[in-house]
Parts: structure tokens; C-alpha cells; sequence
């Protein structure tokens, strides 16, 4: 479904095959950030490209702000996008500082 989506919204191009946005390995260095660990050490402590992270961050903030501004979608649900969307701002915000 997620792939669906960015095929429609163009976030990837149609001859692009499928990957996950969502890695467990960046899940888990996203979180370890907000939790207010220094950008460069989560980097360096999960063996990740500091760049990399960033980029992760950037596609899944992108993918959960189209989908929290779709008409079609319920509110709630919308909602749920657009707190996500927050806290991938935030997550970026946290890297840039570093």
C-alpha cells in the first residue's frame, strides 16, 4: 500500500522497485535521538552513515505529510499522519543541531 502511494504521489519513480521506508535499524536510531542521544553518536553507536539517517528521516516525513493531506482519508487517521509528521520534524530539527 505504502508503495502504491508513492508511486501516485511521485515521492519514487515507476521503475524504482519496492523498498521499505521503514528500517528497524533507522526506527531504532530515530528513536534513540528523540530520546535525546547526540545525532553523531547514535550514528557511529549503530554503525549508520550519519547521512543516511537523515535521508530516511526526510523520505518518511515527506511520505506521512501526503497521506495526512489526503481528503479521503478519516480524521482520526489523518491525525495519527500528521502527529507522526511532527515528530519526524522534530527528530530532523534534533539532527541539525548536532
Amino acid at each position: 500500500m505504502i508503495h502504491e502511494f508513492e508511486l501516485k504521489l511521485k515521492i519514487i519513480k515507476h521503475d524504482r522497485p519496492y523498498t521499505s521506508p521503514i528500517n528497524t535499524k533507522y526506527a531504532t536510531a530515530m528513536r534513540e535521538i528523540y530520546e535525546g542521544r547526540l545525532f553523531h553518536e547514535v550514528a557511529k553507536a549503530n554503525g549508520i552513515y550519519s547521512g543516511a539517517i537523515s535521508k530516511k528521516v526526510i523520505k518518511m516525513r515527506q511520505l506521512f505529510e501526503s497521506l495526512s493531506n489526503k481528503k479521503y482519508l478519516p480524521d482520526d487517521m489523518a491525525g495519527k499522519f500528521k502527529s507522526i509528521t511532527k515528530n519526524l520534524r522534530e527528530i530532523g530539527k534534533m539532527m541539525f543541531q548536532c
